[in-house]
This record gives C-alpha cells, structure tokens and sequence, in this order.
C-alpha cells in the first residue's frame, strides 16, 4: 500500500470550482470572527469543502487504476471496508467475495483489476500496516 501524495491535483467542474470558491472565503471569514460559535460553523463549513474536494479527486473518468479506482465499485468497496475493520484478518477470501457479492475467481479480478493486486496481497499488506 503507498502512502497519500503531499499534492494532489485536482480537475473541477464549473459546481466543483463555483462550490470551492463560495466555502473558502467563507471559513476564512468565520475563523477570523470573534465569537466561539464561529468555530462550530468553520469547522462545519470546512467539512463541506472537505467533501467538495473529495468528489473532485474521485470523479474523474481517467481513474481507473489504483485504490481510488476500486472504490468506485460497490462489490469492491463492501468487500474493502471489511478487510480494513479491525477483525477483518478473521474472514477468509470467500467471505470477501461474498460481501462483494461475487465468486472468489471473480472477486479476485474485479480487485486486482483497479487496485493493482491480489486480494490475499492487499489484505496482507494492510495486516502489515496495521501492526
């Protein structure tokens, strides 16, 4: 598994960029304002342009390889989700599969595909992340 990038480029939309350019002077201005309550609605506002950034990042068409490009599909992303749970190293490849609702030969491709290896490898190698 590779670390996140320290830059991430991303590519909007007109909604994307008009939604960006609307939040930040927004949260620029409520940090700077002197009421605590403020902060709430800063740290609210910037969870929505968090939000804003992670559709931008994901919604490319050209993503179509990497860890990114598996979570796009659902079966993927169920089966995913499990490995990264904290007893997910308990469950075998079939249970995977099954939460992805496909066969394990086709689990297998359907991750290896986008994510670039084997579910036993992926799941291995999150084992190890993880200590």
């Amino acid at each position: 598994m590779q670390e996140l990038s320290s830059r991430v480029l991303l590519r909007t939309t007109d909604l994307i960029g008009t939604l960006m350019s609307a939040l930040v002077p927004l949260i620029v201005d409520e940090t700077r304002a002197a009421p605590s309550s403020n902060r709430v609605v800063a740290k609210h506002l910037s969870h929505s342009l968090f939000a804003v950034i992670l559709r931008a990042y994901f919604e490319p068409e050209d993503t179509r390889i990497g860890f990114y490009a598996g979570l796009r599909d659902s079966g993927i992303l169920a089966a995913i989700m499990a490995i990264h749970q904290p007893d997910g190293w308990k469950f075998s490849m079939s249970d995977f599969a099954g939460r992805a609702g496909m066969s394990r030969l086709s689990f297998a491709a359907r991750l290896k595909a986008p994510v670039g290896q084997s579910p036993g490898d992926y799941a291995l190698g999150w084992k190890r992340l993880k200590g």
